[in-house]
């Protein structure tokens, strides 16, 4: 059986892919868990996580982030960037440590449509709206199988199988733009939610020519080695796509909007000053001909 990655925050949707994934018999989890220490909950959710895990003989990996590891990520001035930087950099440790290809992670239809209104409301612009079921981060295959249940579907599950889970109480304040679109979303029906689904299904069944074009510009475009000469070779519409798939593919969290992009495509253009600052200490720059995205 293929060994597989599996985060596991030892919250409802983690939790019950780990299930799922263990009772399937044709692959074999081995569990990523990041302790953030963050919350005062974060032991807790760590030992619920090891409980399981022992008692299913699943192999587990747990980073434990103290101050040495803040001090590697310090570079990240918001929390939710840090984090996300710090689990996926784990993830790719395990992931190389066991020689697995994959990596399966817990994102339900609800995670779906908070990415897709989010990713809106930033008039991006995207071929595509939410959060795809098969991506690829580095050299990770990453698959999604709970894209097409709800969160309350989930947590019926884990009730009616008996799976252990915790909360994590940070979902339930409104620090960040995404807990305050969950919380409001968490207000609304499943019909109600069914519809924003399928709006922005239809949105991205709509620009499935565009996608397919981007994806092919895109390999020509990572083959140039990013080259300055190809981009600017290319019409408007398809600047921009690349541009912004440039972003999102970037091992570095940004936050994107139409402004920044375009703001990007304008310093390749004129390449006015040192390079063009897209986040905190995160820069896109020319050198050689070849546009590159760095930390310093």
């Amino acid at each position: 059986m293929e060994k597989v990655i599996v985060g596991v925050s030892g919250g409802p949707d983690s939790m019950y892919l780990l299930y799922k994934l263990y009772n399937k018999k044709t692959v074999t989890p081995i569990v990523a868990h990041v302790n953030y220490n963050f919350r005062p909950e974060s032991v807790k959710e760590t030992e619920l996580v090891r409980k399981f895990c022992d008692k299913n003989n699943i192999e587990l990996y747990v980073l434990e982030v103290n101050d040495k590891v803040k001090r590697k990520y310090k570079h990240f001035s918001n929390k939710q960037q840090m984090a996300r930087e710090i689990r996926y950099d784990f993830y790719i440790e395990v992931a190389n440590k066991v020689n697995a290809r994959y990596l399966y992670l817990g994102h339900h239809k609800d995670d779906f449509i908070e990415t897709a209104i989010m990713q809106e409301s930033r008039s991006t612009e995207l071929p595509f709206y939410g959060i795809e079921e098969k991506s690829q981060y580095q050299n990770l295959l990453v698959r999604r199988p709970l894209l097409k249940m709800f969160k309350d579907d989930i947590l019926k599950e884990c009730k009616k199988k008996n799976i252990p889970y915790l909360h994590d109480s940070s979902n339930f304040t409104e620090e960040y733009e995404r807990n305050r679109i969950r919380l409001n979303l968490a207000k609304k029906s499943k019909k109600d939610k069914k519809k924003i689904y399928k709006h922005f299904k239809m949105i991205n069944k709509s620009r499935e020519g565009l996608k397919k074009e981007i994806l092919y510009r895109w390999i020509e475009f990572a083959n140039t080695n990013f080259d300055k000469k190809y981009f600017l070779s290319l019409n408007e519409v398809l600047q921009f796509q690349l541009m912004l798939k440039m972003l999102i593919a970037s091992p570095y969290y940004i936050k994107i909007n139409k402004n920044k992009v375009n703001g990007a495509i304008e310093y390749i253009k004129t390449l006015k000053g040192s390079g063009y600052r897209l986040m905190d200490n995160i820069f896109l720059v020319v050198k050689d001909s070849k546009i590159k995205i760095y930390t310093k």
